[in-house]
């Protein structure tokens, strides 16, 4: 059994995901879900290594709903980042201005 460039790139990109994810989970201090993410990864891991291979088929379809419950608990959360990147992303009003139509109505002029 060879590892190849392949199976390596697959592995950091797979533990930087997670790496990421339980980064964001620690953030929230008032609903502190890192426990039950690392208690869900645990319990599926066991469940592989012992091969309860209903349990493993039923936690691996449950993944989707179970990121659904953590999006749905960390909502406020990701209004607030949602809001302040709207914030942030405003257009310079010099583009906005070389772009208008001149008040003459004239078609194919611009103010400068």
């Amino acid at each position: 059994m060879y590892i190849n460039w392949r199976d390596c790139l697959e592995i950091i990109f797979f533990a930087s995901l997670f790496y990421y994810l339980t980064l964001w989970l620690k953030k929230d201090k008032t609903k502190n879900l890192l426990p039950y993410f690392y208690g869900y990864c645990l319990i599926t891991f066991c469940a592989y290594m012992l091969e309860l291979t209903t349990v493993t088929s039923l936690l691996f379809l449950f993944t989707p709903a179970a990121v659904m419950l953590f999006i749905l608990m960390h909502q406020d959360t990701l209004q607030r980042n949602i809001v302040a990147l709207k914030h942030i992303t405003v257009k310079p009003v010099s583009a906005i201005r070389m772009f208008a139509p001149c008040p003459r109505g004239n078609i194919g002029s611009f103010s400068v």
